[in-house]
């Protein structure tokens, strides 16, 4: 199978991980983001993370057909806002502290 457009398209911190998983049993999409923050580097050399910095302002588009009947960021069960670029939907997900999910269903 050859894949011609891109399926997903993320603006985040470089420091932020995506995964994406379809559970097809469940009829959803779910994209992971994992907040990677590297901390900052001691005046030593040492590598300390005293807390790590919320990844803001993360913008997803995702190939998706159809017309979703739910988007939300889980596990903190807010709502997102979504347009529609043809035929991928763009999500803006305001912050993320260490890792959420965009939660598409339908």
């Amino acid at each position: 199978m050859v894949i011609r457009e891109k399926v997903i398209e993320v603006k985040a911190p470089d420091y932020v991980e995506v995964t994406l998983r379809r559970q097809k049993e469940k009829g959803r999409v779910i994209v992971h983001l994992v907040n990677q923050y590297p901390g900052k580097i001691s005046p030593t050399g040492a590598k300390l993370v005293e807390d790590i910095s919320p990844a803001e302002n993360i913008e997803v588009r995702l190939l998706y057909d159809k017309e979703p009947k739910n988007v939300y960021l889980a596990p903190e069960g807010v709502r997102l806002v979504y347009t529609r670029e043809g035929r991928y939907l763009k999500i803006r997900i305001p912050r993320i502290h260490t890792h959420s999910m965009v939660v598409i269903e339908g």
